[in-house]
């Protein structure tokens, strides 16, 4: 039987983790246009090294790392997200990655062990605490001459282009504390935008609105849009 699924999780990113975590893996996969790792492969040199990807989730990000890095060790606290990640590197015959439990304020791995640590739209909360926490677990992790890397929603960009729509209050609120945490654990910026094309309604209601909520769900049904377009932050650190 095909697994059900409720219209909308409302910004229930727990919930998605825990037991939607192929609905996750669409999301992260669908109608990316530009794809934001062309940029990272051209801002970074991976080859021949080392890369930890914290929070790993459902393995999208280590999957895109594998093909220019040595070996990749993904670290993600839900159990349903890394089951799922193993399935599929055993699916795709990726040798080259393994897929751990643990979290980006405890990387359960040696000092100086990664030449880069990645963390591609982990959550961090709350901000204050986590971000400073990460950072230094991260840099424990990292070799000197090392980066550390974080891929976030620019602030006011949750949800994207309708993070007007969504409100949500979470990222209103922690949005700029997140921000200048990073800028106080002395990261430096860069911002890019990009398009997510769904390709139908119906589609971009089931994944997108599946998880933005309702607000979300009647715009694009009045609006009958089917592309979403995202402004991200990277925040880099060499170690």
């Amino acid at each position: 039987m095909d697994k059900e699924y409720p219209l909308t999780i409302e910004n229930g990113w727990d919930i998605m983790y825990r037991d939607y975590p192929e609905k996750y893996d669409e999301f992260a996969s669908l109608g990316w246009r530009h794809r934001e790792e062309n940029q990272l492969y051209n801002m970074f040199d991976f080859r021949g090294k080392q890369v930890v990807d914290v929070g790993s989730g459902s393995g999208k990000s280590t999957f895109n790392l594998a093909p220019h890095a040595e070996y990749i060790i993904g670290v993600e606290p839900e159990k349903s997200m890394r089951d799922l990640a193993i399935k599929k590197a055993e699916e795709m015959g990726i040798v080259n990655v393994r897929f751990i439990e643990g979290t980006a304020q405890d990387i359960p791995l040696p000092d100086d062990s990664s030449d880069y640590v990645t963390a591609i739209t982990t959550v961090m909360m709350p901000p204050e605490e986590a971000i400073p926490r990460f950072a230094a677990e991260a840099e424990r992790v990292a070799r000197p001459g090392g980066t550390i890397i974080y891929k976030g929603v620019t602030p006011g960009w949750y949800g994207g282009e309708l993070d007007h729509v969504i409100q949500d209050q979470w990222a209103i609120e922690n949005d700029p504390i997140s921000d200048a945490a990073w800028r106080m654990a002395g990261f430096r910026v860069e911002d890019y935008q990009i398009l997510q094309d769904y390709g139908t309604l119906d589609k971009i209601i089931s994944v997108y609105g599946f998880i933005f909520g309702m607000n979300a769900i009647e715009y694009l049904r009045e609006h009958k849009k089917t592309t979403i377009t995202w402004s991200y932050r990277w925040y880099i650190k060499r170690v």
